[in-house]
């Protein structure tokens, strides 16, 4: 398989239009977060597309290939674990589940501080390998890195498993195949190539949603029988 800054661009421009559908399909504002993520993966891509032309040809100055280097890993490292869980706790209705989605929030809290802590001045070393971008950052979690993996795709994938809205479960195994498939085939890329799968796959959120939202107004719409 072989990554470029075209794919990069390429899904950043489906994922930008995905984003801003499912962002004015939305029926609750509650559902705003959840429905961002497309929008924001689009903009990581981005800035990963940009990532790509510097190492491909060199046209970035310095400094701008260092900002968007770091500003993939930003979302990477310290933006998902909280946006994600977050999210789903703001628009979860059912009392215990939001209380479970609030405890995986405060792991993930936990674990973009931890992350926050090394990576601005441990330095980060970006390379190609196999047509895949791999991002080095030296810092303690290379000690116990299959512990902050298990624990990153628990904090991002649980949500979607505790969620009341049907279906969401499908979105976040997929995800969470992703994972293990960048993990195996993609090792030494392994954070580059699942957040592309991850934003590609994004893109079922619309659908999920709008799911959601048709069995929602078919409920809405169904007399009550006595």
């Amino acid at each position: 398989m072989c990554f470029s800054a075209e794919a990069s661009f390429t899904a950043s421009a489906v994922l930008g239009v995905t984003g801003i559908i499912t962002m004015k399909s939305v029926r609750n504002r509650k559902q705003l977060l959840v429905a961002a993520i497309p929008l924001l993966f689009a903009l990581q891509q981005m800035s990963e597309g940009f990532v790509w032309l510097s190492m491909d040809a060199l046209t970035l100055p310095a400094h701008l290939r260092t900002f968007c280097e770091y500003f993939f890993l930003t979302f990477a490292f310290l933006i998902w674990p909280i946006w994600i869980p977050f999210a789903f706790f703001t628009m979860e209705e059912v009392k215990w589940r939001k209380i479970l989605l609030a405890l995986v929030t405060v792991a993930g809290i936990t674990l973009s501080f931890f992350n926050g802590s090394y990576l601005p001045g441990s330095g980060v070393e970006v390379t190609v390998v196999s047509n895949s971008i791999r991002y080095f950052t030296k810092g303690p979690q290379l000690n116990y890195e299959w512990m902050v993996t298990v624990i990153y795709n628990a904090i991002v994938i649980i949500p979607t498993f505790l969620s009341s809205y049907r279906y969401m479960w499908l979105w976040g195994l997929a995800v969470l195949t992703s994972s293990i498939i960048a993990n195996y085939f993609y090792y030494t890329t392994y954070t580059s190539v699942w957040c592309f799968f991850s934003a590609v796959i994004s893109i079922g959120l619309y659908f999920v949603l709008l799911y959601n939202y048709t069995i929602a107004e078919k409920e809405s719409h169904t007399p009550e029988t006595h």
